[in-house]
């Protein structure tokens, strides 16, 4: 496509339109309110007040004015408690009903299995801090019920590992769970964590490699750490009453979702503000990548880090709010693929399976960036440099460019597209500024960015990204 050139005062507003998202009004608490000294303390090295030696079907408790040996194995005082040993049938209950103050088990090399009750259980407490030292394995075959079960808040932190696997549920917490160390590695039959009020991640490496939800709270914070979650069904999932506007709020670490339902699900909002977020969402149609709630002050935001995330193309829905800028590709590919960008961030992503769009965002990405698609076999030189955006072209939609418009969107169903102005031509491929209108009684149009291109003759849409602008308000 060749287009007579002429100034035309275009390139402000294509600057503009590539920058331009709404403010964030959510989310107004910090992340430090969810998170207190006692999360981060390491006791691993202090002098216990008492130790809990597994052995077999009994577990025996040092100090016995803290609690009794047996089966189970009770704590009911405050203090340090360090775990030692193999067991089979042995549960650690702790109760404390003064709830006085914090009780930090240290679990030490332990390696405890049970068939029909969880292997760590709290009753009554203050706060526990489950800290890991060595090697530890918890194992629950119970098909209800948790492998650790807490009716108050947990903390799981320390420079150890932990393994659960369970029946049911991997860590069932019903007040705030917090996680700020520890190498952690879930796999359950249903949930593989859960804070009924919470779940607050700042640090350590968690890996749920089975479960049908992976990461599910009435508010899910993710500060620090390293995340991979492999779901059957929601990957994280904010799952709160709509009234407690709970929210996903992604401000740092490293992200992996491989879900086969919603990727990230919230009653309310999904923010993202940071870190690095990778997303394999769901290949079918009834699910979606980002699934907020309904409420008028739910946003889908970003505001800073980088996302690469790829799914179904039915339900994809495009960041609107935040301050950073992103794109929707509608473009297909199989598993196996690798997505990339030229935007020098250096993210890539090895999809897991077919998908129909690519969701990304990063602080250097631009509407004159590209989205990379490359099968992983294939080995590939440097991209041909293309020469650059000319924001000096004509902005009439002339009956040339209508025809070639026409003929590239042919067949494309659900949303028309109205071409508005040529905002700017890179070689044979120009940026066309739309109205997109949803193909459904009383839908609200919108702007989109349509990239047509005939370098191979035929005119095709290479890309058509969403612009977060209203044009009903």
């Amino acid at each position: 496509m060749i287009l007579k050139k002429r100034p035309v005062v275009i390139a402000l507003l294509f600057s503009l339109l590539t920058a331009m998202i709404l403010p964030v009004t959510a989310y107004a608490e910090t992340a430090d309110d969810w998170f207190s000294k006692s999360d981060y303390n390491d006791v691993a090295s202090e002098t216990e007040d008492a130790v809990i030696r597994l052995e077999g079907g009994h577990g025996t408790l040092s100090d016995t004015t803290r609690g009794r040996s047996g089966n189970p194995v009770v704590i009911n005082r405050k203090g340090v408690y360090r775990v030692t040993g193999q067991s089979s049938g042995v549960t650690i209950r702790i109760e404390e009903p003064k709830r006085s103050g914090n009780i930090y088990l240290i679990l030490d090399n332990a390696q405890m299995t049970t068939a029909s009750a969880p292997c760590i259980e709290v009753l009554a407490a203050e706060k526990v801090i489950l800290q890991c030292v060595g090697e530890n394995s918890l194992t629950s075959e119970a098909k209800k019920g948790a492998a650790v079960s807490s009716v108050d808040d947990l903390t799981i932190n320390g420079s150890g590992s932990l393994r659960i696997e369970s029946g049911k549920n991997g860590i069932h917490c019903r007040e705030t769970l917090r996680i700020t160390g520890s190498g952690l590695t879930v796999q359950a039959e249903n949930d593989g964590i859960k804070g009924d009020l919470g779940v607050c991640i700042d640090g350590g490496s968690i890996t749920v490699t089975k479960c049908y939800e992976g990461l599910e709270g009435g508010h899910v914070l993710i500060r620090s750490g390293e995340l991979s979650i492999t779901a059957s069904d929601d990957g994280l999932n904010a799952a709160s009453d709509p009234e407690t506007q709970g929210d996903v709020v992604i401000s740092g670490g490293r992200v992996y979702l491989n879900a086969a339902g919603d990727a990230i699900d919230s009653n309310h909002s999904i923010l993202i503000e940071g870190g690095t977020t990778l997303v394999d969402g769901p290949a079918n149609s009834r699910n979606s990548i980002f699934d907020k709630g309904d409420a008028p002050d739910a946003v889908l935001s970003v505001s800073g880090g980088t996302v690469l995330a790829v799914g179904s193309a039915e339900k994809a829905k495009n960041f609107k709010a935040g301050t950073q800028y992103s794109r929707l590709e509608p473009v297909s590919g199989h598993a196996g693929d690798v997505i990339s960008t030229d935007d020098g961030s250096g993210v890539t992503l090895t999809v897991a399976k077919d998908f129909g769009c690519v969701i990304y965002s990063s602080p250097s990405f631009t509407a004159g960036s590209r989205i990379l698609v490359s099968a992983q076999a294939e080995t590939e030189g440097p991209a041909e440099a293309k020469p650059e955006w000319d924001t000096s072209v004509p902005a009439e939609i002339t009956d040339e460019v209508r025809t070639l418009f026409d003929e590239a969107m042919k067949g494309l169903l659900g949303i028309n597209y109205e071409p508005l102005a040529v905002l700017a031509q890179q070689g044979e491929t120009v940026c066309i500024l739309c109205r997109a209108s949803a193909v459904v009684p009383d839908a609200k149009p919108t702007y989109a960015l349509v990239f047509l291109s005939t370098e191979n003759g035929s005119p095709v849409c290479e890309q058509i990204s969403e612009l977060p602008l209203d044009l009903a308000a």
